[in-house]
């Protein structure tokens, strides 16, 4: 196994926050101070030295008080430029329905609920097989719980673009499409993302007005798993927001009128976070591991193998409850009431040493994109058949089969990334994770990147640490 050496990163820049930013740093076997943290509107975590845990929490003088005694805290100042070249929300629509107007029939719409504003929540099912009662593998894919973090609409739709783009001449991904059923949930807080695109770039709930005017839900919190009222932050009780019923209802197929063409039996799902390079497994409620947690683990090693193998981009691995305590959780949801069958947090770019935050710029979108494709798209192979060692490079020639002649089989810049002189310094910090090597060297080679170097750490992706943002 590789051993990257992760180093830390204080978060020095923000807007559109609702209280004030601190700094907190605890130590990590303090859990009685991680519970009350879980509270916060967390914007970032990330081991610091010495079993530390350092936070950036955007709270009120009051709240940041129920640490005292329990904590380091430090006042932080600080601005950001943004930039805004994303489908809107109706951009977001018209390429659901281009998307599936082009499929030829193999893709379908349907509007699952509505928001608390009234807006249509639309999930697309996908498939080539022909049989819509045909008892095949269903997997699904969700962007935007959370309003702030654009990016994970561009990768579901891209994801769902790919496959209708790719569905007949490719064989790879026509054979996918044959044995599954592929469903994209793209924009599951439409209110909150209009919020965000016009009032408040930081808006991270939904839109709902509580009793004492304070308004929004976090959604990824109103799942019925572990669920604590906190204000009214998490809702009034789990599945309280339309949003979160409408996901449930889709997986379920518990709507008044069940579908005809529904989920049958959802058999895995991957949600979409921004940001921090972090693929993560349940639970989040608790540091005890899940019954199926080496096997949630593999995959997601292996699924951080195949997206590095694109861009060079290192996504680190952990469970959920790693950093900080999660209640009401979507993943943790998914695996509790579907006998453990497999789902996947997966925080996007940017990497931990950025200065965008939550607004990742336009000219990373689609190397966002490509390298998550493969991911995905093993992730469907594997629970269609069953086996994690899946070779998704079958000719060896550097390039996943899933994108090689394709509009993504191109080399990708992260030129983006600096490369800290501290990260050289490995007495500096006492964290450091792992990433798949000889284990995974059979499922493809590296495609894009210069690889002479594979005993340090990648030199585009210097600047990533263990940090994880409260986008998940």
């Amino acid at each position: 196994m590789r051993k990257f050496i992760a180093i830390t990163f204080t978060v020095l820049f923000l807007i559109n926050v609702y209280g004030e930013l601190y700094e907190v740093k605890i130590q990590s076997s303090n859990l009685w101070a991680k519970h009350i943290i879980a509270q916060f509107d967390i914007l970032s975590a990330s081991p610091g030295k010495n079993s530390d845990i350092i936070y950036i929490l955007d709270s009120t003088p009051e709240e940041i008080m129920l640490l005292n005694g329990n904590a380091e805290i430090k006042e932080l100042l600080g601005s950001i430029i943004i930039t805004t070249s994303y489908s809107n929300l109706d951009g977001i629509n018209k390429r659901i329905d281009y998307a599936v107007e082009k499929s030829g029939g193999n893709a379908m719409v349907f509007d699952i609920g509505q928001s608390v504003e009234g807006r249509k929540i639309r999930a697309v099912r996908i498939s080539k097989s022909g049989q819509t009662d045909e008892d095949l593998p269903e997997v699904l894919f969700v962007g935007l719980h959370h309003a702030r973090e654009w990016i994970t609409s561009e990768v579901t739709m891209g994801i769902l673009e790919f496959l209708v783009e790719y569905m007949d001449s490719n064989p790879f991904v026509s054979d996918i499409l044959q044995n599954s059923v592929i469903w994209f949930v793209p924009m599951l807080n439409p209110d909150g993302y209009l919020f965000s695109w016009e009032e408040a770039r930081m808006w991270r709930h939904n839109r709902r007005v509580h009793p004492d005017e304070s308004i929004g839900v976090d959604l990824n919190r109103n799942y019925d798993s572990s669920w604590i009222k906190i204000d009214y932050v998490h809702g009034e009780g789990p599945f309280s927001e339309p949003e979160t019923l409408a996901v449930k209802n889709l997986i379920l197929n518990d709507f008044e009128e069940p579908l005809a063409d529904g989920i049958k039996s959802l058999d895995g799902l991957i949600t979409y976070h921004s940001y921090g390079q972090i693929i993560m497994y349940p639970p989040g409620s608790t540091e005890e591991p899940a019954a199926k947690h080496e096997y949630y683990k593999d995959l997601a090693e292996k699924m951080a193998y195949l997206a590095f193998s694109e861009c060079g981009s290192v996504y680190i691995v952990m469970q959920n409850s790693s950093l900080y305590f999660t209640f009401g959780e979507m993943t943790e949801w998914f695996m509790n009431t579907h006998d453990g069958k497999p789902s996947f947090t997966f925080e996007l770019r940017p990497h931990m040493g950025s200065d965008y935050f939550f607004m990742l710029p336009e000219d990373q979108i689609i190397d966002t994109v490509k390298e998550n494709i493969t991911p995905a798209l093993y992730f469907v192979r594997h629970i269609v058949s069953g086996d994690t060692d899946l070779v998704m490079d079958i000719d060896r020639n550097g390039v996943n089969d899933v994108l090689e002649n394709t509009s993504f089989d191109y080399k990708c810049d992260r030129s983006d990334l600096e490369i800290p002189d501290a990260v050289n310094d490995s007495e500096s910090n006492d964290h450091s994770f792992d990433l798949p090597d000889s284990d995974n060297s059979d499922m493809t080679d590296t495609n894009g990147t210069d690889n002479e170097q594979n005993d340090t750490v990648p030199a585009e992706d210097n600047g990533c640490n263990l940090t994880l943002i409260q986008g998940h």
